[in-house]
């Protein structure tokens, strides 16, 4: 049967958490330390087995990086969230949103679950309520920075438009076939180009020196 933590009086867990923000950190956790910070009852030694189960300090007492993080205010409510998480896991598998769910749902999870008492069933879930007040599970997971994906800018195409291309002008080219009778006269023959160059002089238009 699982087992979960509890506290005889839950109501010092708010005030507890807020000492830690507020003093300097211990070199080791102990009940004098406690009692030191003005935590004297005999239930209030629990609260020492509440930091080790939510692992703000180790087995021996020593404060880890949960106690650290913890005493940072901006971080303090995604630090006690997911250690929430770890020492209720198996309830939060059951409802992954417990923190949500009603007191009797909450109950009725632990009855069936562990083998205490109705007593100890009520500190159960009065230190459960306890510690989600104070926790943010919605900043379990800070966000994570994505970069920026840079778009290749494209021109939009205007439909009908049509970039105009420059073409060359065209060239013409004339094949001529004279054929002159052997009985012609020279002065004949110089008739024919001459008259020839006439006609022909319009076709040809000499290029200009680049």
């Amino acid at each position: 049967m699982a087992k979960f933590l509890y506290l005889a009086n839950p109501a010092k867990i708010k005030s507890f958490l807020a000492k830690i923000q507020s003093i300097g950190i211990p070199t080791k956790l102990t009940i004098k330390e406690i009692e030191g910070y003005g935590f004297k009852s005999k239930n209030d030694r629990q609260l020492l087995t509440l930091m080790k189960a939510l692992d703000f300090v180790s087995a021996d007492g020593k404060p880890t990086e949960k106690w650290k993080n913890y005493r940072d205010k901006k971080k303090a409510g995604r630090v006690l969230a997911e250690e929430i998480r770890k020492h209720f896991a198996e309830l939060f598998n059951t409802y992954p949103n417990a923190h949500e769910e009603s007191n009797q749902t909450i109950k009725d999870f632990f009855r069936a679950k562990t083998e205490v008492g109705p007593n100890a069933r009520k500190y159960m879930l009065t230190t459960f309520n306890a510690l989600k007040e104070l926790a943010d599970f919605k900043a379990e997971k800070p966000p994570e920075d994505k970069p920026a994906i840079q778009k290749e800018k494209i021109e939009p195409e205007i439909p009908g438009e049509e970039t105009p291309s420059i073409l060359p002008p065209p060239s013409i080219h004339i094949d001529l076939q004279i054929h002159i009778s052997p009985e012609a006269k020279l002065d004949q023959i110089d008739k024919i180009f001459e008259s020839m160059a006439k006609h022909l002089k319009d076709f040809y238009r000499p290029q200009k020196a680049k």
